[in-house]
C-alpha cells in the first residue's frame, strides 16, 4: 500500500518533483504532492489531524495580507506591465494603457472574487505546510523585456521549478484547465506568459499550476509539459514593442451566429470580447433577446449585426 495513503501520518516519503501518474479513488493524480495533500485532507477531514497553532498563524497572516491589499481602496487602473498581465490580448492591454478610466464599472462581487482568490491560495500554501513539503515561498522577481524591467511575484516553487496557484471555476477547471494544451489554446487572462516569466526571472523551470475549484473543492496540477519559455517571451516583446507605437489593433473577430446549427445572419461578440471590460468601446453591441429562439425567455446576446430579417 502506498505510505501516503496508510491511515497515520507519514512525512517526507515523497520525492517532489518527480512526475508520474495514479489513480486514486478514480482521480488521476500527475504529481506526488497530490497525493501527500490528498491524504493529510482525509485525515483532517476525520479529525485525525488538525492545523498546527504555527501554519496557523502564518495562514491568518497570509489573509490578513490579501485582506489589507484587497480592501486598501487603491485605484489600481493606472497601467504598468506586471508579469501578470503581459501575456493578455493586445487590443486589451491597448485600452488599459490609453483609456482605463472606460472599463466597464466592477460588479459588486469582483473585490469578493479577488478574496477568494488569495484566500484559496493561502490555505493552499497552508496545506503544504501542514503537510511537510518543502517549497519556496512567494517572492518578488524582475525580469528585463523589450528594455524595461517587469515585477511579479510568483507563488511558490518545487524541486527547481516555478508554480503558479489559480482558483477556477467548475467550468474553467474541468475545461481550460484541462491540460496545457487547452490552457494554452484558451489563454486570454495570460497564464503561460506569466509563468514564462517566472521561470526566466528565476532561472528555474517552468512547473505548472495547482488549480482549485472554487465550487468542489477539487484540485489537480496541470503541468506546463511543452512551454518553450524563449518562445512565449519573445511573442510577449514583439507585443510590448507594438504597444510602444500605440496603434489600436482588434485581436479578435465576431462570429456567425446559429440555430440549430444553421445560420441566422446574425453576428456576436466572440466569447473573449464578451468577458471585456473595454468591449462596449471595441464593438457596436446592440444586447437583444436571442432573435431565432423560441424559449419563453430568451437569453439575452451581445450582437454586432443583426440581419434584418430577424427584427
Amino acid at each position: 500500500m502506498c505510505p501516503l495513503l496508510c491511515p497515520t501520518r507519514n512525512r517526507h516519503t515523497v520525492r517532489v518533483g518527480h512526475f508520474f501518474s495514479l489513480y486514486v479513488n478514480g482521480i488521476y493524480m500527475q504529481h506526488p504532492v497530490e497525493l501527500q495533500l490528498t491524504a493529510l485532507l482525509r485525515q483532517m477531514e476525520s479529525g485525525a489531524v488538525e492545523f498546527s497553532k504555527e501554519n496557523k498563524d502564518h495562514l491568518f497572516k497570509d489573509l490578513r495580507t490579501s485582506v489589507e491589499r484587497d480592501f486598501s481602496g487603491i485605484d489600481k487602473r493606472e497601467f504598468h506591465f506586471r508579469m501578470s498581465n503581459i501575456g493578455r490580448p493586445y487590443c486589451q492591454l491597448w485600452f488599459q494603457k490609453n483609456h482605463p478610466e472606460i472599463a466597464r464599472a466592477p460588479t459588486n462581487g469582483m473585490i469578493f472574487k479577488f478574496f477568494l482568490g488569495d484566500a484559496v491560495e493561502a490555505l493552499f500554501l497552508g496545506l503544504l505546510r501542514e503537510a511537510d513539503i518543502e517549497y519556496g515561498e512567494t517572492q518578488k522577481v524582475v525580469l528585463e523585456l523589450a528594455g524595461r524591467e517587469v515585477v511579479g511575484h510568483y507563488d511558490l516553487s518545487l524541486n527547481g521549478a516555478i508554480d503558479d496557484v489559480k482558483s477556477a471555476s467548475s467550468y474553467a477547471y474541468n475545461v481550460k484547465f484541462h491540460s496545457f494544451a487547452s490552457l494554452q489554446k484558451d489563454d486570454n487572462f495570460g497564464y503561460v506568459a506569466q509563468l514564462a516569466a517566472y521561470a526566466k526571472a528565476t532561472g528555474q523551470k517552468a512547473g505548472g499550476w495547482w488549480v482549485i475549484d472554487k465550487t468542489s473543492g477539487s484540485f489537480k496540477y496541470v503541468p506546463a509539459e511543452g512551454l518553450d519559455v524563449e518562445a512565449e517571451l519573445a511573442n510577449v516583446e514583439a507585443k510590448m514593442y507594438e504597444l510602444d507605437k500605440n496603434v489600436f489593433r482588434r485581436c479578435f473577430e465576431d462570429e456567425e451566429e446559429t440555430f440549430r446549427s444553421v445560420p441566422t445572419g446574425n453576428r456576436k461578440l466572440c466569447f473573449t470580447c464578451g468577458w471585456c471590460d473595454y468591449k462596449d468601446h471595441c464593438w457596436d453591441i446592440e444586447r437583444l433577446p436571442a432573435t431565432n429562439s423560441k424559449a419563453q425567455n430568451p437569453q439575452i446576446v451581445e450582437y454586432t449585426y443583426v440581419d434584418p430579417k430577424n427584427r
